[in-house]
């Protein structure tokens, strides 16, 4: 039995109407049977669970203003136009098809120029535009109709999307999804994987129930003949498999319907973006002299993540491979960083394992002077596992499908 509404065993119609029973002293309009049914096949009908999850969903609504979010709630101009996504219309079971190239996001602009909950705020919006879009169209189709098919382009996606500020909003965005709007990922299809994809899955995994994961399916290289057996060609652009174009910008992504993301100008920066964290080491680091940070690298794709500043004057940073002979082959070329005006931080992609340096230099400087400094360092390695067939998985073969060259992985195998 799938748990909707006319496919309950005795046990779960028994759980509902139990639950029914135990809300009768909150319980809204936006509860309705459906409401009540997602929230049980996401809790596995556990009623304890699924009645406090739902209590506080009521409290998080109020406190969020959420149901009246599109009468007071005015989405800032650079979420507009660099947070890509648009709606293309309804895949073949009547579901609203959402294409976000998420690869062309640029997280480093956006935490800088908005607030994380403008960008929190910018996407309940749009989810709750959605639901209501969603019963609408249950109306029209006489049949209800939940969830959308989200199409994930990973296309650019880089070791700058996995700065830590970045990954936290994704985070409580997917947490967000999952605690307030279960089953509003029909399916998911995740399309132009690249090799960052199995570190940004084990950040996120986390956020989502076993439901949410078993409707995840990363695409192979045939992932447009996979996407025209659930959307017609007349809802997709050219540039995924479709036949849409459009009369702006770049016709065959049809930018009228998808923002497309890209670089945010710095003019939208606020004033005084100092991102840091609390829990930075701090040492003074005399004239002439240099330190070194090692770290060992057990698995390819890991990413080093570092921020770094000085209380005055440049210093000179650079990254390094050791080799089996001891040499030291350049990964980012070490120069002077003026961090006592703007903190530096980025991102470096190791592809092979081994022993890494992470050098600063207070030498060469015309002020042979003690630097002050502070620096804040992470090392996240992809858990990846194989199958026996030797395709990839993320962590266990049940989690998120998987994908392999002209396949199209389910979590139970292929389609």
């Amino acid at each position: 039995m799938s748990g909707t509404l006319n496919d309950l065993t005795a046990n779960q119609a028994d759980a509902l109407k139990e639950l029914k029973s135990k809300l009768n002293d909150i319980q809204k309009p936006i509860h309705d049977v459906h409401q009540l049914l997602r929230f049980l096949r996401a809790r596995k009908f556990d009623i304890k669970k699924t009645e406090a999850i739902i209590r506080q969903d009521i409290v998080w609504r109020a406190q969020m203003k959420v149901d009246t979010i599109h009468e007071w709630y005015k989405i800032p101009e650079v979420c507009l136009k660099y947070w890509p996504g648009g709606s293309l219309g309804l895949d073949k079971l009547g579901h609203v098809v959402w294409l976000s190239p998420i690869g062309n996001v640029d997280p480093k602009g956006l935490i800088y120029s908005v607030k994380t909950g403008d960008i929190i705020r910018t996407n309940i919006y749009v989810i709750e535009r959605m639901v209501k879009e969603q019963e609408v169209i249950s109306q029209k189709l006489g049949r209800h109709i939940e969830g959308i098919t989200l199409i994930v382009d990973l296309d650019n996606l880089s070791a700058s999307h996995m700065w830590k500020p970045g990954m936290a909003v994704m985070i409580e965005l997917f947490t967000i999804i999952e605690e307030h709007y279960p089953g509003f990922i029909h399916q998911m299809f995740v399309v132009r994987p690249t090799k960052l994809l199995p570190i940004a899955y084990y950040l996120i995994r986390p956020c989502f129930t076993e439901d949410t994961r078993e409707r995840i399916h990363v695409l192979g290289s045939n992932w447009r003949e996979v996407l025209l057996k659930h959307i017609d060609a007349e809802i997709l652009p050219v540039h995924w498999g479709g036949t849409l174009t459009d009369t702006d910008g770049v016709p065959n992504m049809c930018p009228s319907k998808i923002n497309l993301g890209g670089k945010v100008p710095s003019f939208f920066y606020k004033k005084g973006s100092d991102l840091n964290h609390d829990d930075m080491t701090f040492m003074e680091l005399p004239g002439k002299r240099s330190t070194e940070v090692k770290h060992r690298i057990s698995t390819a794709g890991s990413i080093l993540s570092y921020e770094f500043k000085t209380a005055s004057n440049d210093i000179a940073f650079g990254i390094y491979r050791l080799s089996e002979s001891g040499e030291k082959i350049s990964i980012l070329d070490e120069k002077r960083y003026s961090s006592h005006i703007i903190p530096e931080d980025g991102e470096v992609l190791f592809e092979e394992p081994g022993l890494y340096v992470v050098k600063f230099d207070n030498r060469g400087s015309a002020f042979q002077k003690t630097r002050k400094l502070s620096y804040w360092m992470e090392v996240i390695e992809p858990k990846i596992e194989r199958s026996s067939t030797g395709g990839a998985f993320f962590n266990n073969p049940r989690d998120s499908g998987y994908y392999q060259e002209n396949q199209y992985m389910t979590p139970t195998g292929p389609k």
